[in-house]
């Protein structure tokens, strides 16, 4: 008895359990009840109090409620206060802050720090009230960051925020993000997959965008509140969405054959500009191995028995002409 607890936000809270119920109504028929009788619930819930004569007395649900209440509504009075005192500060700060920015880079402020990036990018999600535009380039996201991804996107869904996303091709094999994506859809969302993406970009009510700066890209990002660069990358998602496809997450719908056409042909366009398999899989966000047996395979297409051979038959018959081989 007595052992159902709910974590709530890292606090338990004791949930009354049946032999406190019928503890708790027999001490109010009578009006008190045996010390030895009484559930941990009880007591901790403050149902029970002692009284006369070492019994304990039956406390009414709303006055035990208010006494545990209280304590919780003179802590969150303070944190308000404290919050209201910050305000004055952090508004000036902001002030401060944006000046600099203005008088730097005009509507453009760098931020550095992976922990600092990622704060920004959950206070822009959750301030969206319209739209959000999202690209992620890439084959694989860590878990954790699916999952603490859904949970920010889930809640501006609710909003009724509309959410397009679009990813690489290579994400179609890959477990986790099916997953995320078929939550994420089921919520609301939009996504679709292209064979190769620029990089990461996200742009919230077409007000402010975020872009990664150098490498490592976890490092520093670029937020852009000019209007006519934001209008500029909204116009480059548009483009990318339009030639994307939809992601149906059915297994056989994962890797329809147009989706394997275009990242075949977006290899051989790799392999005429002479990229090696190692970079084409960091463009194409997928393994190396993948890459390799999509080579092999172009290779027995175009009648190639070897690398050189193979590059040659790419440049003499065109990307045109390889588009034709491959079956598009």
């Amino acid at each position: 008895m007595c052992s159902k607890v709910h974590g709530y936000h890292q606090i338990d809270v004791v949930e009354i359990c049946e032999a406190g119920l019928r503890c708790y109504h027999d001490a109010v028929r009578a009006g008190t009840l045996e010390p030895r009788r009484a559930t941990p619930c009880l007591i901790q819930l403050g149902l029970v109090r002692p009284g006369p004569a070492g019994a304990l007395v039956p406390v009414p649900p709303t006055t035990a409620a208010a006494l545990l209440v209280e304590p919780l509504r003179q802590e969150i009075a303070h944190r308000q206060g404290a919050i209201v005192a910050l305000e004055p500060s952090i508004a000036a700060a902001t002030d401060a802050y944006w000046a600099a920015q203005r008088g730097k880079s005009g509507d453009l402020s760098s931020i550095r720090g992976a922990e600092t990036i990622s704060a920004a990018l959950r206070l822009a999600v959750d301030s969206a009230t319209e739209e959000l535009l999202t690209v992620q380039p890439g084959g694989r996201r860590p878990p954790e960051l699916l999952r603490r991804a859904l949970e920010g996107e889930a809640r501006a869904l609710r909003r009724g925020v509309r959410q397009r996303t679009i990813y690489q091709h290579a994400i179609r094999s890959h477990a986790p993000t099916v997953d995320y994506i078929r939550k994420v859809v089921a919520a609301g969302a939009e996504v679709r997959t292209v064979d190769e993406v620029v990089d990461r970009l996200i742009i919230v009510d077409r007000s402010v965008a975020f872009v990664p700066v150098g490498v490592p890209r976890a490092e520093e990002a670029l937020e852009i509140r000019n209007s006519a660069l934001v209008r500029f990358l909204v116009g480059v998602f548009e483009s990318a969405w339009r030639r994307a496809w939809p992601v149906a997450t059915g297994p056989a719908q994962l890797r329809p054959p147009h989706v394997l056409d275009e990242i075949q042909m977006a290899i051989v366009r790799f392999l005429v500009r002479g990229y090696t398999e190692i970079k084409i899989a960091r463009q194409l966000g997928l393994s190396q191995r993948t890459v390799a047996a999509h080579v092999r395979k172009i290779s027995d297409r175009l009648g190639s028995s070897s690398r050189t051979q193979l590059g040659y038959l790419i440049a003499v018959s065109n990307l045109v002409a390889a588009d034709q081989v491959l079956g598009r």
